[in-house]
């Protein structure tokens, strides 16, 4: 009987403690309800570069006139006729002519034969720098046209860069 005394006793005090003004309810995903402004749910699925795709973020400034510019000294190189075999390098300078500092975030050849190299750090306005595109012709023949896309921090974000050329002849016997 004294046990049941105590748990009588007890049981106002354990319903008072579950009120939910103390212990407010946990919501669920459920329970939240998140819109976004029309303009990002109708953006399409995001890259890998979507910072860079995005001209206003926090890294980059509000007015599109204050962004970093890339201008090349030439787009397309023509290397000419080489032998079948040999490997050409071909720079491609350019300068920020923006406002902004410029970040190349990648460099990206349509074809495993052609490897460019940039600069990773950032170009102050007005600094100038350098894209070398290495082709080898090893495996081709006759006219190849190759393309390096260029991302970075301007709008646009791409520039694509053409080498261009003709391989004479076939591919040497390897020396194994």
């Amino acid at each position: 009987m004294r046990k049941i005394l105590i748990i009588l006793a007890l049981l106002p005090l354990l319903f008072a403690s579950c009120a939910e003004e103390e212990f407010p309810r946990r919501h669920t995903e459920r329970d939240l309800h998140v819109t976004a402004p029309d303009d990002v749910r109708n953006l399409s699925p995001i890259s890998n570069s979507s910072l860079i795709n995005n001209p206003i973020s926090a890294d980059a400034p509000a007015n599109p006139g204050d962004m970093a510019a890339i201008t090349f000294k030439e787009e397309t190189i023509d290397f000419g006729d080489v032998k079948a075999g040999e490997v050409v390098m071909k720079t491609f300078e350019f300068t920020n002519t923006g406002k902004s500092p410029l970040v190349i975030s990648e460099a990206q050849a349509s074809c495993g034969c052609t490897v460019p190299e940039w600069p990773r750090a950032p170009l102050n306005p007005g600094e100038t720098g350098k894209i070398i595109a290495k082709f080898d012709s090893n495996g081709k023949s006759g006219k190849q046209d190759k393309t390096i896309t260029v991302v970075s921090n301007t709008n646009p974000n791409k520039t694509v860069l053409h080498i261009r050329g003709n391989v004479i002849g076939d591919t040497p016997p390897s020396s194994n």
